[in-house]
């Protein structure tokens, strides 16, 4: 039987050490990520989720892996910050698949929802 630590999933920090560490490369202007075996090919986007046009990239660091919103991987990369616990990655002209850098802002999950009008509360800026 594998050890526990394989069925884990990579955290955030766990992106943000293989960002760091130049095992992915990331264009932050044009919102691409490139493994480093290859940094003239960007890895495969998935694009998918509840509404169908969300870009997610596979991040792996044997044995573990992580399905990731591109925009997550792009906001880090160029931050070199974690996404804080129950914050998300907004896109400014609210096309998902837009994910360059000056296209994103992290915010609190809540106010995300404001920003959406999924909420009725008052948005605090």
């Amino acid at each position: 039987m594998p050890p526990d630590h394989y069925s884990e999933q990579l955290t955030n920090e766990d992106v943000l050490r293989m960002l760091n560490a130049g095992k992915y490369v990331v264009d932050v202007d044009k919102g691409i990520v490139y493994g480093n075996r290859n940094r003239h090919r960007p890895i495969h986007v998935h694009v998918g989720g509840k509404t169908g046009n969300y870009c997610y990239v596979r991040l792996y660091d044997a044995p573990r892996s992580r399905g990731i919103p591109l925009a997550w991987v792009v906001w880090m990369a160029a931050t070199r910050c974690p996404i804080p616990p129950d914050f998300e990655v907004h896109h400014c002209d609210e096309d998902p698949l837009n994910n360059s850098f000056t296209n994103l802002v992290c915010i609190h999950k809540n106010d995300h929802l404001k920003l959406h009008g999924k909420s009725c509360e008052e948005i605090p800026f």
